[in-house]
Parts: C-alpha cells; sequence; structure tokens
C-alpha cells in the first residue's frame, strides 16, 4: 500500500544523512527511481526535501514498486568491477582475441591468466542485484559502465566458445545464459546509453546460443528455455523514453545552475517536452517506419522547441535498435521451440515487426528465421545450426 511504502521510505531517509537519499530498492535492483528524481530535481530548485516531501513523492511511484530500508548484501556488480580490473592489465591483442568470434591457440594461456576474473563474474551473473555507481555529475559513469558489462559479457562468451570446442557443452551453455545476464544488469537505470549497451552486449552470447541449439540435448534446451525466462529484467523501448524525460528535466536543470541561466531557459523548454515524450513513449512499438511518422508528427507540433528536432533524430535511432533487439529475442525464442517441438512453431510464431510469422527457412545443419523488419537493408535474421554463415 501507499502508506507502507511510504514508511518504509522513511525508514531509508531517516538512515541516511540528513537532507539525502540515495536509493530505492524497487524489484531486485537498487535503482534512482521516480521517487529519488523527484527529490534531487526539488533539491536543484531549494525545495523542500524533508519527510513530508518524501511521503508526498512517493505517493506517485508505482504501486507494484516494492521499496524496503535494507541495502542487498550481495551487489553483483562489485563482482565485476574486480573482474574488469583484471581484464583491464590484458594487452591490446589479448583485449581484442577475448572480443572475437574464434579461439585460437591463444586460449589456454589466456583462459588461465583470466581464470579468478572469469570466476568473478560468473558469481556476479548469478546475484539479482546490480547496485551501479550513481553520479549524475559524472558523465563518464555511463561509459566506464559500458566497459566493464562489455569485458565481463565478452569474457564469458570467449569462455564458452572454448568449452564448446572442448565437448564441455553444458558449462558453456551456462557461461553464455551468464553472458546474457551480465548485459541485462546494465539496464538498471534506464536510459538509453545503458540500454544500448544490454543490447551489444548480448550479441554475441545469442548468436553462439542459436549456432549451437540444434545439436544440444533436448533436455538442455528446455533448460535453456528456462533460463532465459528468469534474466534479469530488461526495460522496453517505452520505458526508457519515459525515463529518458525524467532524467533529461534533470539534466537541463543543471545545466541551468553551471550556465547561471536565471530564467531556467532549457529546463522551462525541457518541461514543455512532456506530451511530446509520452506520444512517443506510447508509439515505440510501432514497426519503425510508423515511428518515424510519430516522430515528424511530433517535430512538427513542438518546431518552436529548442531540444525537439534533435532529440526527434535521437529517439528515432534508438526505437530502431530497440526494434531489432526485441525481435532478435523473438527469433531466438522461437527457435528454441522449433528445436523442441519441429516447423510447424515457425508458422505459430508471431513476428513483433511484420504481420504473421516469421519465414523459416531450412538449411543443412538447422534452419534460419527472418523478420519483415529490415535493418541496413536486409531482414533481421537469426540463424540456428553450425552450417551458419552468421556466427
Amino acid at each position: 500500500s501507499t502508506q507502507s511504502r511510504s514508511s518504509a521510505a522513511s525508514d531509508v531517509y531517516k538512515r541516511q544523512p540528513q537532507g539525502t537519499i540515495h536509493k530505492i530498492y524497487i524489484g531486485n535492483t537498487w535503482t534512482p527511481d521516480d521517487l529519488v528524481q523527484d527529490l534531487k530535481q526539488a533539491a536543484l530548485k531549494g525545495q523542500s526535501t524533508t519527510r513530508a516531501a518524501i511521503e508526498d513523492a512517493i505517493e506517485t511511484t508505482d504501486s507494484s514498486a516494492t521499496v524496503v530500508a535494507e541495502k542487498p548484501s550481495l551487489n553483483a556488480v562489485d563482482y565485476y568491477q574486480k573482474a574488469h580490473a583484471i581484464a583491464e592489465t590484458l594487452d591490446e591483442s589479448d583485449s581484442r582475441r577475448i572480443r572475437s568470434k574464434t579461439i585460437d591457440q591463444e586460449a589456454p594461456r589466456l583462459l588461465q591468466q583470466l581464470e579468478e576474473a572469469i570466476d568473478l563474474v560468473r558469481t556476479g551473473a548469478a546475484i539479482k542485484t546490480a547496485l551501479w555507481p550513481s553520479d549524475e555529475n559524472n558523465p563518464s559513469q555511463s561509459i566506464l559502465l559500458g566497459k566493464i558489462v562489455r569485458s565481463c559479457s565478452a569474457m564469458l562468451v570467449y569462455t564458452a566458445l572454448n568449452e564448446l570446442e572442448q565437448g564441455k557443452t553444458e558449462q558453456a551453455i551456462s557461461d553464455l545464459i551468464s553472458s546474457l545476464a551480465v548485459a541485462r544488469h546494465a539496464s538498471v537505470k534506464p536510459t538509453m546509453m545503458v540500454k544500448l549497451i544490454e543490447i551489444g552486449a548480448s550479441r554475441r552470447a545469442s548468436d553462439t546460443l542459436a549456432k549451437h541449439l540444434p545439436n544440444l540435448p533436448r533436455e538442455l534446451v528446455v533448460k535453456i528455455q528456462e533460463q532465459l525466462k528468469q534474466l534479469p529484467p530488461s526495460p522496453s523501448v517505452a520505458e526508457v523514453i519515459r525515463k529518458e524525460y525524467q532524467f533529461g528535466i534533470l539534466e537541463a536543470a543543471r545545466q541551468d545552475k553551471q550556465t547561471g541561466r536565471q530564467d531556467h531557459f532549457s529546463e522551462r523548454q525541457f518541461t514543455e517536452l512532456k506530451d511530446f515524450y509520452a506520444a512517443l513513449a506510447d508509439a515505440a512499438s510501432l514497426p519503425p517506419e510508423k515511428f518515424e511518422t510519430a516522430i515528424n508528427d511530433q517535430t512538427s507540433k513542438y518546431s518552436e522547441n529548442f531540444f525537439a528536432p534533435t532529440l526527434g533524430k535521437v529517439l528515432q535511432s534508438f526505437q530502431k535498435t530497440g526494434s531489432v533487439s526485441l525481435t532478435r529475442r523473438a527469433l531466438l525464442e522461437t527457435g528454441i521451440q522449433i528445436v523442441l517441438t519441429g516447423e510447424r512453431a515457425a508458422s505459430d510464431s508471431k513476428d513483433p515487426h511484420g504481420e504473421g510469422p516469421f519465414t523459416y527457412q531450412k538449411h543443412q545443419n538447422g534452419f534460419e528465421l527472418s523478420s519483415q523488419l529490415i535493418d541496413r537493408g536486409k531482414p533481421v535474421s537469426m540463424s540456428f545450426g553450425l552450417a551458419s554463415t552468421n556466427p
């Protein structure tokens, strides 16, 4: 209930130094939620951040949110940071090697060198909570997050490729699933930048899974299907767009403060875009070409706004990338179902950005699924089986 959530939030506040509140525990993650953003925005404006203000602010939070006062005892990020520090000691050639799509004769040496780091990443991936350092005054924070997630995810995929060659199939699959969990942990703070980090970090693991699926024992494929459902949650494009508006308000207020703008120009201009963001969030699930129409409608409506034209282009590109990612996830899920139940699952599939099912094409040692969504001039597709030309 709202009352119990208000009480819990007040407890959090009382345990922090006066005038500050750092995190609220939502679901399985500590994250700057609406309440924290509201309080920080209020502080920038010189408004009250008292206990009463917290209780007022929490009235607007999602009623399904779980707000608790205790910090989790385990944090995946602690393990990722330690693993990344080890990976940072690699020379340039080894750094490139762990990001490659194949392994070479250097794999035994490199994996032995990374043994501690890989164990740390595995441990982190098994933890539900991922609390990333939050410093809105440091724009390099998301860049560092990206480096950590990419290196940790890459180490697990590289390990899995070596394990597959050695016939350690079950361990390899476990490491690929863990790699996807690492990528999902990036999106605890749902901004465009970290969502793109998640998408990029998950691609190699997904493609490697697809490549080997038709040759795996049925019981292992069933296990993969269940493990994918248990991955940390991933914010939708619509959720990210809505959150971007909140983060944008804070950033605009900060810019005004730093530049000494007494008229609060940036904040006023950004605040005007509330309905702009809401309309585009509502349109986020549309195919990219229809989303482009929504973008054009909104940028035309807000043609006098300083930020609207640039934001329209940024959001259009982001929505296209998100649509491709959503489609690839559906392709992988459909591929698993085909392996388990046969070709009929292809005709029962639903293309998220097309009319009807995915296109199914059988090849020598597997099959390929294609969407009606076009990316870079080609249908978005995924190949399943060792005969695939797309590793």
